[in-house]
């Protein structure tokens, strides 16, 4: 045989002394299956020599077909051939006998693969068991932070992030639990009522100053149904809990309450409220309350006081101006009734101003009885009055003005007055709307001086009325 190398240059000769024979066992070696056979083919295709020597009488290599398997090697460096020649169905029962080995290899490697993946699974979840019951204890109070596991895993890194956050929860929740310690003590100690209402008007917290002030003790405030009850006018509880809702806080707010024995308290209320948008309802309450009560009851003496006069309790002069720019507001008309006592200062000096003072008491009581609830009776200053008469022309201003002196004149006496002295009046109806309060006291003094003139205890009318004498 000659040999060649990759370039095709001739490098030698390969020579091999091998019979016919030797060359048919060889080929007869070689494993196939039942039936098959093995063979050389000279360079035209002619076999000469195989494993089975029916072959040497063909002519040429079978052609592989549904029956038969052909297959043939590369040409080699002499032009020569090998085929082999397999029938099909003996193929594949030379295969069917390989697939059982492999099949049970198949089934074994199939059941060690389940095996494996049936105790990762049993394993996990026995892990998963072992964690949820360990978190659901810790979180319970049952059990202590710790270590389930020892393998460096998904559920021991779990199990160690989940003590690290319980651990920072728990010591955020401590140092809360400590704060509002110290929060509930300062309320507790505080000399201002705190308290916590629901959505429902119930008081689900308040501190022992704020149930003392309202004369309950504590549990006896937690237990009242409603905080309506504390009200006077449970209109009012309605009142506040709609207010809270509309502007989220209310700041200073003065309250009518009830304390437990039925008498009122003044309180000024600083609250804030939560509540949920989506079905604008209160949800809670929280505030504070300060007994205002002498608060309120100063505001009132110093109002009273500005607008009254000390001595008769009648509205004083300022109280008078306001009530006429109220009444020019909303009247068509009206009359001032202006008089004074006929010689006052004559009793004073004779008398002592206790007398006087006495007289002007007496006066102002009856006047107060005569008048009409809408008038508005003033002592303009010294012993001169003034009546406002919403509504009321000049004649009728002078009827009432005679009513009231025949009225005082039958009236029993004061202690210590020996007399009681006529009035002089004067009477102007507002014609001119233009009229300040000022032009009708002048129009009503010149009346006035007009009953002086005549000796007193007279009834007289701004021209161009007449004027009326007793």
């Amino acid at each position: 045989m000659t040999i060649f190398d990759d370039s095709g240059t001739k490098i030698g000769v390969f020579a091999i002394d091998l019979s016919f024979a030797q060359l048919v066992e060889s080929l007869a070696a070689i494993p196939l299956p039942a039936d098959g056979v093995v063979y050389l083919a000279d360079e035209h295709g002619t076999p000469f020599v195989g494993s089975d020597q029916s072959y040497r009488s063909l002519d040429a290599l079978p052609e592989g077909n549904g029956s038969l398997l052909v297959y043939r090697t590369e040409e080699l460096r002499n032009g020569w051939h090998m085929a082999v020649v397999v029938p099909r169905n003996s193929l594949v029962r030379a295969f069917t006998r390989l697939a059982v080995p492999f099949l049970a290899l198949s089934v074994v490697v199939y059941l060690v693969l389940f095996g494996s993946l049936a105790l990762t699974v049993v394993r996990l979840g026995s892990r998963s068991r072992q964690l949820a019951a360990y978190f659901s204890d810790v979180l319970d109070g049952n059990d202590q932070l710790r270590s389930l596991f020892r393998t460096r895993d998904e559920f021991s890194n779990l199990n160690r992030r989940f003590n690290d956050v319980l651990h920072a929860f728990r010591v955020t929740e401590a140092e809360r639990l400590a704060q509002e310690k110290v929060y509930r003590d300062l309320i507790e100690r505080t000399s201002i009522g705190f308290f916590t209402i629901s959505r429902y008007g119930e008081t689900s917290y308040v501190n022992t100053f704020c149930a003392d002030m309202l004369g309950y003790g504590r549990e006896e405030l937690l237990a009242l149904p409603s905080i309506s009850t504390l009200f006077v006018d449970p209109a009012d509880c309605r009142k506040f809990l709609w207010a809270l809702l509309q502007n989220g806080e209310l700041r200073d707010h003065r309250i009518k309450l009830l304390r437990k024995s039925g008498d009122p308290i003044w309180v000024a209320i600083t609250a804030v409220a939560s509540r949920a948008d989506s079905v604008a309802s209160l949800l809670q309450v929280e505030g504070f309350m300060v007994d205002a009560t002498r608060h309120v009851v100063e505001q009132v003496r110093l109002k009273r006081d500005a607008s009254t006069d000390p001595l008769t309790g009648l509205a004083n002069r300022r109280a008078l101006e306001t009530a006429f720019r109220e009444c020019v507001d909303r009247c068509p008309t009206c009359s001032l009734v202006f008089f004074d006592i006929d010689k006052f200062k004559q009793l004073n000096d004779q008398h002592g101003h206790d007398t006087g003072d006495r007289i002007l008491r007496h006066v102002a009581g009856i006047g107060s009885d005569v008048l009409r609830a809408g008038d508005v009776f003033a002592r303009y200053g010294g012993d001169e009055f003034a009546v406002l008469l919403p509504d009321t022309n000049a004649d009728a201003a002078g009827k009432l003005a005679l009513r009231l002196q025949s009225t005082i004149a039958a009236a029993m006496l004061p202690n210590g007055v020996p007399d009681m002295p006529s009035l002089s009046v004067g009477v102007v109806e507002r014609t001119d709307s233009s009229w300040s309060l000022s032009d009708m006291i002048i129009y009503a003094d010149q009346a006035l001086y007009r009953s002086k003139a005549v000796g007193g205890d007279t009834v007289s009318v701004h021209e161009p009325a007449t004027t009326v004498e007793t």
